[in-house]
């Protein structure tokens, strides 16, 4: 789960980094997808703060996350 405005920036970088790892992001934001994101070409699911705890834990449920063995 990713913040992605926050006081000293955007957090673009960091979804980049875990998007080309294949990690699953769910973005948490009371504002907009910043330009670099929206561009990006992916479509991550974005909860509009504030969330509610239930469509939380359901994106959260959603998310295909890898199996560790």
């Amino acid at each position: 789960m990713l913040d992605i405005n926050l006081a000293d920036g955007d957090a673009s970088p960091i979804f980049e980094a875990l998007t080309a790892a294949q990690v699953p992001v769910l973005i948490c934001t009371a504002g907009i997808l910043p330009p670099r994101m929206r561009r990006s070409g992916s479509q991550p699911l974005v909860q509009r703060k504030p969330v509610d705890a239930g469509r939380l834990v359901a994106a959260l449920a959603g998310l295909r996350l890898p199996v560790l063995v």
